[in-house]
């Protein structure tokens, strides 16, 4: 774990002139709900969660915070009978941010809103950008299998095949993306935000960093919405890691835990893999 960065003062920015929505793509476990929370953080922005989730899954829970306070969510309690053409028109609505985060992380449901039928570029009334986010593959290795056994050899080919096909996507449809390294923006913060922030067209503030410190109605989540809905009695969250989460509750942290728990040989071949380091 790295020591909390310091509170800054935030500098007063000019808002986002149109409206944007940021879809983070990534595998899972590889801290999508980190960096939705993060950047959902800023003046400008707000985090969705995996917004997908009441669109697709009929009867999903709309907001995990107000399902932790057994309430109604004053946001998104009607969000069951808005039609999919209108999911980002209602979240701008409602949020009254002009930057929205989703990292819902499935292909298929980005392809909604930036393909048309036919696979041209869909016209919508906000802009679309994407970030592609990584975990050096030893870090996710380990956190699968602290929730199921999977052998080096499956876990490259897993980790390959879901960030080619990402990379082929955003290629193909020529989207404007950007890739980031989950371990820099969690170990190297201050280096490794201001380019992402600037991609997404607003400065970086430090005091994002701290998410707990705002309300986030947003859908889905594990292990960083721990920070937020842990020590709520309603609250639902089960990351198959929950001591750690629970340890390092409303702290900045870099999640290198895979340097002690890997066996040698396993963090040697997926370290080695040509691959790999030419990817990352």
């Amino acid at each position: 774990a790295i020591p909390v960065m310091p509170v800054m003062p935030v500098v007063p920015i000019v808002p986002i002139a149109k409206r944007t929505v940021v879809f983070i793509l990534s595998e899972r476990q590889s801290g999508s709900t980190w960096l939705s929370y993060v950047l959902g953080s800023h003046a400008s922005a707000s985090h969705l969660g995996e917004y997908r989730r009441p669109f697709t899954m009929p009867g999903h829970v709309a907001c995990r915070l107000c399902e932790a306070r057994s309430q109604s969510c004053p946001i998104f309690h009607d969000i069951h009978s808005i039609p999919l053409e209108r999911a980002f028109d209602y979240a701008f609505e409602r949020l009254g941010s002009n930057c929205l985060i989703d990292c819902s992380k499935q292909l298929s449901w980005i392809s909604r809103f930036a393909l048309g039928e036919n696979g041209e570029p869909r016209e919508n009334n906000f802009d679309l950008k994407v970030v592609h986010l990584l975990r050096d593959p030893r870090g996710w290795f380990a956190s699968q299998l602290r929730r199921s056994p999977l052998a080096a050899v499956d876990a490259i080919a897993t980790w390959q095949n879901t960030n080619r096909q990402i990379s082929h996507f955003l290629q193909q449809h020529r989207l404007r993306a950007l890739r980031v390294l989950y371990d820099d923006l969690t170990g190297r913060p201050a280096d490794a935000f201001p380019r992402l922030c600037d991609f997404l067209g607003f400065d970086f503030q430090p005091a994002a960093l701290h998410y707990w410190n705002k309300e986030h109605h947003g859908l889905g989540g594990n292990g960083a919405a721990f920070n937020l809905l842990g020590s709520l009695p309603q609250a639902k969250v089960t990351t198959g890691d929950d001591a750690f989460y629970q340890q390092q509750s409303q702290q900045m942290f870099c999640d290198d835990r895979w340097r002690s728990e890997l066996q040698s040989s396993d963090a040697d071949f997926l370290g080695q893999d040509h691959w790999l380091a030419e990817f990352l």
